[in-house]
């Protein structure tokens, strides 16, 4: 497994990575997809939200998306078994995958991502700067790989 380092490479202003994207969100918690929500507020995003995982499955087996944030643990179909169906799909094969958490810490979640599956973990309760972070590492990482 290929930990995502910072390549020194700015890749501009955080907030444009996710401006005009196309997010799907699965939490089966309204208050957490809410807060995410928040969180991506003025950034014009397009949101897809599902509360199971099950549901996400089905839509991302043929719906491009930007990112997919999604929680753990979850009833029917948990968050690594919905990636694991995404990475089988062909529509969001390499899209960007953030698993979000109350299991770790904010301190934890730096050492909790995969540059070779597009992937990172995030501490709930979820906050802009930590969103921001995620999508900039990931596109970082994915800059690097391009280049190899």
């Amino acid at each position: 497994m290929k930990r995502l380092q910072k390549t020194g490479k700015s890749l501009g202003e955080p907030e444009n990575l996710l401006r005009g994207k196309r997010v799907c969100l699965v939490d089966d918690d309204t208050s957490q997809s809410l807060l995410l929500k928040g969180c991506l507020k003025g950034l014009d995003t397009e949101i897809v939200s599902f509360s199971s995982a099950v549901q996400a499955a089905a839509y991302l087996g043929g719906n491009q998306v930007d990112y997919i944030f999604c929680d753990v643990m979850m009833p029917e179909m948990d968050g690594w078994e919905l990636h694991s169906a995404v990475r089988l799909a062909g529509a969001n094969r390499d899209t960007p995958f953030v698993f979000t958490t109350c299991l770790i810490s904010q301190q934890q979640e730096r050492g909790m991502a995969d540059a070779e599956s597009r992937c990172l973990t995030l501490a709930k309760p979820l906050r802009r700067k930590s969103i921001l972070d995620a999508a900039a590492r990931l596109e970082e990482a994915s800059a690097a790989g391009a280049q190899n």
